[in-house]
């Protein structure tokens, strides 16, 4: 966990150094994913418009979950809401899951639980309505999709099969 503050400077430093380095080599790099401090999400949605607009960068790179809570937590709604609104195209690139003690052993962390995290958060995302309501949005999502491209099928009878899963798409 990091202070909602340092997380605020980290994002401007990165993206502002993204932004010269394109700026002094631009036959050679292209702007792609800025950094956003989604555990301040009033202030995310500031860095999306000046990382996009002012800086000319081109994507937003978000974590499939922030310190544990899940992307469909409501309080993450209004920077989703903004990435509609402006049609970005959003890099979901994954974190450990919340509950990381698992994966803890043989570095599972990052061969088992980062695709872990993102299958969950692909599913979350899909069955809240998300997806459908937010459809300005271009998605990449990191290493495949994870597990869902396995998965989509068992998704497609999870939702035929249960009501919960119908309930917000």
């Amino acid at each position: 966990h990091v202070a909602p503050d340092a997380t605020v400077e980290l994002a401007t430093v990165a993206n502002d150094e993204m932004a010269a380095l394109v700026a002094r080599y631009p036959d050679r790099f292209a702007g792609a994913a800025a950094c956003v401090p989604m555990n301040e999400p009033e202030r995310a949605c500031r860095e999306i418009e000046r990382a996009t607009g002012q800086l000319g960068l081109c994507a937003v790179q978000i974590y499939t979950n922030v310190n544990g809570r899940p992307l469909t937590d409501p309080r993450y709604r209004p920077f989703l809401e903004e990435a509609h609104r402006m049609r970005v195209c959003v890099l979901l690139h994954p974190m450990l899951p919340a509950a990381a003690e698992p994966f803890s052993e043989y570095v599972l962390g990052p061969i088992i639980g980062f695709p872990f995290d993102t299958t969950l958060a692909v599913a979350r995302l899909c069955f809240s309505g998300l997806l459908r309501d937010l459809s300005g949005i271009r998605w990449i999502v990191a290493h495949l999709g994870g597990a869902v491209p396995y998965l989509m099928e068992r998704m497609d009878n999870g939702w035929r099969d249960f009501a919960e899963t119908k309930a917000d798409i």
